[in-house]
């Protein structure tokens, strides 16, 4: 009777423990269909809006949102975003907050007339970034070119004329106050013309570049296009280097060329390169003349009368095999270089050769 009175309290206390928890559950179940989730309506963005564009009722709206998932600085009233403008985009559904919103459409961008482009040059305290330049002043732009050739240490021409500065390290405001503290500057944005973009970044990659200030009212209503610039750099290499060999100075085509010919050849040849002696040598003789002023015609030195104009060995020349060619001392004392294979065994007649520092021009066929 013990065994059979043991087991029914076990399953009279398994069932009573059954129902409390069932009871226990249908009651918290109604309290929470009793609550209710607080909404708050808050402004989104009706569709994408960009920067510095104004908040308006054609691009926000009044949204619900939960009372607990309501981000930081949200905007519930209309007149808190009046005459405010977006300081980044804002996209579709995405609440208003007041971080996002500037209170003027501040732009740099708005700025810029129409036509016109910021271009960043570079610089320091020995080319203009002293601090002195100051947004609304002209300056001019003047670039240091190295010498393609190595013959001159350089040249230094202006770029741009009277310049409008648009800012100085990204500020666009001129400053006013004398006890105002004068900066180094790392950076002029200047204002130019579409036109003028490719001038600057030719030049700017090219040179060693650094601005100058002009003085108020400075070429104000005239625009520098850069084009003095761009046909000083198209004219800027030179036509042809004396100090190599086989560099052409007259036309090969030609069977003969007249000694004012040649000579205005040599001359527009020799333009960009240093003084020094340059041979012309023709049937008659050798005459010797000396480079002077670029762009002057070469003077006379000497002339010499030759016999033979025959470059062969069997007139003294001496012939070399090999990668060097032939080398050889017959045209009057001046040595003569040939490529591998290709001495000649007449020198026909009427043929002109020059020859300068270390180099042969053949101006006969």
């Amino acid at each position: 009777m013990r065994g059979k009175s043991g087991v029914l309290l076990i399953v009279a206390l398994g069932c009573g423990m059954v129902a409390s928890v069932g009871i226990s559950q249908v009651v918290i179940e109604k309290q929470a269909g009793n609550e209710t989730v607080e909404m708050v309506e808050i402004l989104v963005a009706t569709k994408d809006i960009d920067v510095s564009e104004k908040i308006t009722a054609e691009n926000i709206r009044l949204e619900k949102w939960p009372q607990d998932r309501l981000p930081e600085g949200a905007i519930i009233k209309l007149d808190e975003v009046e005459n405010r403008f977006a300081n980044q985009r804002l996209y579709e559904g995405e609440p208003i907050l007041h971080r996002k919103l500037m209170d003027s459409q501040e732009s740099v961008a708005l700025k810029i007339p129409p036509g016109h482009r910021v271009f960043d040059l570079s610089v320091d305290d020995k080319t203009g970034g002293m601090g002195y330049i100051q947004p609304g002043d002209r300056v001019d732009v003047i670039g240091f070119f190295p010498s393609t050739s190595g013959s001159s240490p350089g040249q230094t021409q202006t770029v741009l004329r009277a310049v409008s500065v648009f800012g100085v390290d990204g500020n666009t405001i001129r400053s006013t106050g004398e006890g105002d503290k004068k900066k180094a500057a790392s950076t002029i944005q200047l204002l130019i013309q579409d036109s003028q973009q490719e001038v600057m970044t030719t030049a700017a990659a090219l040179g060693q570049m650094r601005v100058s200030l002009c003085p108020p009212g400075t070429d104000k209503d005239k625009v520098d296009t850069g084009k003095d610039f761009l046909e000083w750099l198209n004219d800027r290499h030179p036509k042809a280097n004396t100090g190599s060999s086989n560099t052409e100075l007259a036309s090969p085509a030609s069977p003969s060329v007249d000694s004012s010919t040649m000579l205005t050849k040599v001359a527009a040849a020799t333009e960009n390169t240093a003084p020094g002696e340059i041979a012309i040598i023709t049937p008659k003789g050798v005459t010797r003349y000396l480079l002077g002023k670029p762009g002057e015609l070469p003077r006379v030195i000497d002339t010499q009368t030759i016999q033979s104009t025959t470059p062969s060995p069997a007139s003294g020349a001496t012939t070399t095999e090999g990668g060097t060619g032939a080398t050889g001392s017959s045209y009057g004392g001046f040595p003569v270089s040939y490529p591998p294979g290709s001495q000649p065994t007449n020198s026909p007649s009427g043929s002109t050769s020059t020859y300068g520092a270390g180099g042969r021009v053949d101006n006969g066929k």
